[in-house]
């Protein structure tokens, strides 16, 4: 009977060390997927000149109710509802 409360305790204690090893690779994988987007984000929004905009960049309003235009990432202008070519588009 000991030996089995053993097993299980021994059990419960690799489960727990699993849940939170996993737990922190969750979370640091997350946070370098964040801090890239962010990183990508200001990139593009330290743009203030819409012309000087790089081609890597897309122009887009900062938000869907915006009036003004900004210079950001494709990935942000999507999000909102934008693609990539929405601001070409106006042009024309």
């Amino acid at each position: 009977m000991e030996a089995n409360q053993s097993n299980r305790i021994l059990l419960s204690i690799a489960i727990t060390l699993g849940v939170i090893v996993g737990s922190y690779f969750f979370v640091q994988r997350g946070l370098f997927h964040l801090s890239q987007l962010q990183q990508n984000t200001t990139t593009c929004s330290q743009y203030v000149a819409i012309e000087s905009c790089p081609s890597a960049c897309v122009v887009c309003p900062p938000c869907r109710e915006c009036s003004s235009l900004s210079c950001q990432t494709e990935q942000f202008c999507e999000d909102i509802g934008f693609d990539k070519n929405w601001y070409n588009q106006t042009q024309q």
